[in-house]
């Protein structure tokens, strides 16, 4: 393992909300598991999200 193989929890644009939480897998499309690792705030209310891009994603669009 490098470096790059790596990764930090994304964070809320919302500094007090701190790092958001991996996304259940139950429920999510096969388009939606093939893009990549699903956050979600942790905060009642809050609907920001972020996508870790998978592997597939990345060597397609070279994102590495």
């Amino acid at each position: 393992m490098n470096g790059k193989d790596l990764i930090l929890l994304p964070k809320c644009p919302h500094p007090e909300h701190g790092e958001m939480i991996a996304r259940k897998l139950l429920g999510q499309t096969q388009e939606q598991r093939y893009c990549g690792a699903w956050y979600d705030c942790k905060e009642p209310g809050c609907s920001n999200s972020a996508l870790i891009p998978s592997k597939e994603i990345r060597d397609l669009y070279r994102l590495d």
